[in-house]
């Protein structure tokens, strides 16, 4: 327990120096964040007016553009504490800090205390999201509970853990809708274990949250919007232009015409859709670009706007930037890492409760969602820790039993081998000579 709490410690102290010198500037994503969350507190009504920098869409009133869970979370965090920006990176913080309480847990329940600490060594020095004031350190957090509920099966037992699976995932969902991608792994397990009447009962507890509160979003926007959305209305602008659409052109046009966000959305939706089924070929290529892409390291703009700008503003320290730089070159050593340590594990088949059915249904759903790059991928890289502690432990241990069988049991040294797997132990612990027995 003692280097669990020195892990965690670390992490929040090595978060805490890097927030502590971050300065918060207003652009893109996290200023629309933040707008819709300040009209929730000042006005009490979920909408944002946009002055950003897409110059189509200046002027323009947005009130579904954004899933409002991120949102609702900032309100409620200036709303207890007051407006000011460093408590949402204190959250932020405190979201990774569930995040890599819920690395430890999930590797230990999965390979044991040994790969437990060094997925969350590797966890502890990712603050690539840490002073990005977006959805991804919140959504991570989400999305690791569903991953270790998963992992315990803790959805197959009763109906209260389907009901509680049930919330964590409508929570998440009003994060990020691609929170859905653990619906079919959760499906096939309670189907594989449970009675046909039982398993019935748990995929109604399991959904019932998630469809109540879709309705209450969905029916709010067809009061406001006069169309059916059950999500966001992103979705046509955000896929329009791998189809070579002018969305500027196209946007302009259609609100002079007088169209809101959803009628627009539904156009776009409907040109990308026919696009892609009268070039199939297309389609595929962009689709296979996109998964590519979602596992690049070239660094989103998110990032090169931390470094340019948040690092260097009034708070900055030369030593917090050069050190926030060298981590995120972490992914080029964990992706090989998880990667060796998933064709391990596929040698000796070791089961992962659909942890890899799970990695491969977020990658191909949200590929079909969106364009992508490092950044949807943040709540997939606490599972690459996982694995690559996994091949790490596992690289060790071969490595020590190897010198053990080049030098013999008697040199090596004593009590090395307790943290290690069960077969280890029992190969290298020394056997009783007969004096010893008698």
């Amino acid at each position: 327990m003692k280097s669990e709490l020195a892990i965690l410690a670390f992490a929040v102290i090595l978060r805490v120096a890097i927030v502590t010198h971050t300065t918060w500037y207003a652009v893109a994503d996290t200023r629309d964040y933040h707008a819709f969350a300040y009209n929730l507190i000042v006005e009490g009504e979920y909408k944002h007016e946009y002055h950003g920098e897409q110059e189509e869409y200046r002027g323009f009133t947005f009130y579904a553009f954004r899933l409002p869970g991120y949102p609702v979370f900032l309100a409620a965090i200036y709303c207890i504490f007051g407006w000011n920006q460093y408590y949402a990176y204190l959250a932020n913080i405190v979201c990774d800090t569930v995040s890599a309480i819920l690395v430890m847990l999930t590797t230990r329940r999965l390979f044991g205390r040994s790969e437990a600490l060094v997925a969350g060594g590797l966890f502890a020095v990712h603050v690539l999201w840490t002073p990005i004031l977006m959805t991804e350190c919140l959504f991570t957090a989400l999305f690791l509970m569903l991953v270790f509920l998963v992992v315990i099966g803790a959805q197959t037992r009763s109906t209260g853990h389907a009901l509680l699976f049930g919330c964590i995932l409508t929570a998440a969902f009003f994060v990020r809708p691609i929170a859905i991608a653990v619906v079919p792994v959760v499906v096939f397990h309670i189907f594989r274990s449970k009675r046909l009447t039982h398993s019935s009962l748990l995929y109604i507890c399991m959904l019932l949250p998630l469809g109540f509160c879709v309705t209450l979003w969905t029916f709010r926007n067809y009061q406001r919007l006069g169309e059916f959305v059950p999500a966001s209305t992103n979705l046509g602008f955000h896929n329009a232009r791998d189809f070579g659409i002018n969305t500027a052109f196209m946007v302009m046009a259609l609100r002079t015409e007088g169209m809101n966000e959803a009628q627009i959305d539904r156009i776009l939706r409907k040109s990308v859709i026919a696009l892609a089924l009268d070039r199939p070929l297309t389609s595929i290529r962009i689709y296979s670009e996109r998964i590519f892409n979602l596992f690049s390291l070239d660094p989103a703009w998110e990032v090169e706007n931390a470094m340019r700008r948040g690092l260097k503003g009034p708070n900055a320290s030369r030593l917090i930037e050069a050190l926030y730089r060298k981590l995120c070159l972490q992914y080029y050593f964990t992706y090989p890492l998880a990667l060796g340590g998933v064709a391990i594990l596929l040698v000796r088949r070791r089961p992962l409760h659909g942890i890899g059915v799970l990695v491969g249904s977020y990658t191909l759903l949200q590929s079909l969602l969106s364009p992508n790059n490092i950044r949807f991928a943040a709540p997939l890289y606490p599972l690459f820790c996982l694995f690559g502690a996994y091949a790490t432990t596992q690289t060790l241990s071969f490595v020590y039993r190897s010198s053990l069988g080049a030098r013999g049991p008697s040199t090596g040294r004593a009590g090395f081998h307790t943290c290690w797997p069960a077969d280890t132990i029992e190969n290298t612990q020394r056997q009783p000579n007969r004096d010893e027995e008698s």
